[in-house]
């Protein structure tokens, strides 16, 4: 580990599903020779974490555990620790990082080392020298699932079949765990043909993100990885369950959070808020539990990101009545902060222009006159700044859903 401040206790952090076990795994397969002692202690809530501390006891008989309770115990085996050198304790999925309050070995040097793995990017409030652990990269990504896909002379090849696994893992987000899933997928189901997989997930996508796995070290699928943290956010914080419901419909590469302060009027209901001042501190709270989760990420002030399968799990659970309210919330939202376009509003209309692309293809099924005014208006916006194929695709958009409420059709 790297010789900084905190370098006897490390936090991996990042999205779930990103591979963070994976990776402590195999630091642990290949280090654990250089170790008197490995513990792995699973950390999603104060009772595992305990139960873990206990197991250690049982298994080093450092302690008599008979007499005491399960707090004593844990006490007791940090103390023991603190006393013992060369040791390696393993805590995963920390994502309630205030579940370890009083229960991290103090450390000495000679002593022992603390990995850490945590959807909650804030790892200095542990302390530890944190290491984000990212999204894989399109080549290893590539590499990742033709290995697992067990089509292994496939890679490096710039075959047909290397191209096709590209498209996938695009697809895909480059997500480690959803690359498993495909692999397992089309090495089990589909008897290695890589190209079947891309027509089927398009169809049956929610069917394969759900798709358990037989002998995959993540025990979670890549919708339950999620959900089960949104049900966690739901009970601390429903206004941040909602907030993320729109981030579903908007642009995953980057919302401004400057589109969505001037929306406090259509957003405000959600975030149950009376003033702006208020609607600015509840937002700020509803990031931060997003942000602990790694449910979204703000990698520049500012700016908010979510992955895509995050907003495709999200979405595919969602009701037709739901998806048809949360569509028009965000027209709503669109047709009050994309401006009528005048020359000195040019450059506002291109800083939110990645927002209102997102949305309008997000409402182009709607059927609305409010789906067509938002249309008219960002046309006339592509019109005016030299975009002409773009804009008469909108306008055109625009006259049938008018002939369709003209006949009758939703406002």
């Amino acid at each position: 580990m790297a010789p900084k401040e905190y370098n006897h206790r490390v936090a991996l952090f990042g999205m779930g599903g990103v591979g963070k076990t994976q990776i402590a795994i195999e630091y642990v397969v290949q280090f654990q020779s250089q170790y008197e002692g490995v513990y792995w202690i699973m950390a999603e809530s104060s009772a595992q974490l305990l139960s873990g501390f206990v197991s250690i006891a049982i298994e080093t008989r450092c302690i008599d555990t008979a007499s005491r309770t399960q707090t004593e115990i844990a006490q007791c085996v940090l103390n023991w620790l603190y006393r013992t050198k060369d040791w390696l304790l393993v805590m995963d999925n920390l994502d309630d990082i205030s579940i370890a309050n009083g229960y991290l070995p103090r450390l000495k040097p000679g002593g022992g080392h603390v990995l850490i793995t945590t959807r909650d990017p804030n790892s200095l409030s542990i302390p530890t020298e944190g290491l984000q652990i990212e999204v894989h990269e399109p080549h290893e990504a590539t590499e990742l699932i033709l290995r697992r896909a067990q089509l292994f002379n496939e890679i490096g090849t710039r075959s047909a079949i290397e191209v096709e696994a590209l498209e996938i893992v695009r697809s895909l987000g480059f997500l480690a765990l959803a690359i498993e899933q495909a692999a397992a997928y089309i090495r089990e189901e589909l008897a290695r043909d890589i190209f079947m997989f891309r027509p089927i997930y398009l169809g049956q996508r929610r069917q394969l993100l759900d798709r358990q796995t037989a002998g995959n070290y993540y025990k979670n699928t890549v919708a339950t990885t999620w959900l089960l943290s949104m049900a966690v956010i739901e009970g601390r914080n429903p206004q941040a369950n909602q907030l993320l419901r729109i981030f579903a419909f908007m642009n995953p590469d980057g919302i401004s959070l400057e589109f969505l302060r001037p929306a406090y009027g259509i957003l405000s209901d959600i975030l149950q808020c009376e003033d702006l001042a208020i609607f600015n501190a509840h937002l700020a709270k509803a990031l931060r539990d997003l942000e602990q989760f790694s449910l979204i990420f703000r990698r520049r002030p500012g700016l908010v990101q979510i992955h895509r399968l995050v907003q495709f799990v999200i979405k595919d659970r969602m009701s037709t009545e739901e998806l048809c309210k949360y569509r028009f919330l965000i027209c709503k939202l669109g047709l009050c902060v994309f401006p009528d376009f005048a020359p000195e509003m040019r450059m506002k209309c291109r800083q939110y222009e990645g927002e209102i692309v997102t949305i309008i293809s997000e409402i182009a099924e709607t059927r609305t006159r409010d789906a067509a005014s938002l249309m008219d208006r960002v046309g006339i916006y592509f019109l005016r700044d030299g975009k002409a194929r773009e804009a008469l695709r909108l306008f055109s958009d625009a006259t049938e859903i008018k002939k369709t409420c003209q006949w009758g059709g939703a406002s």
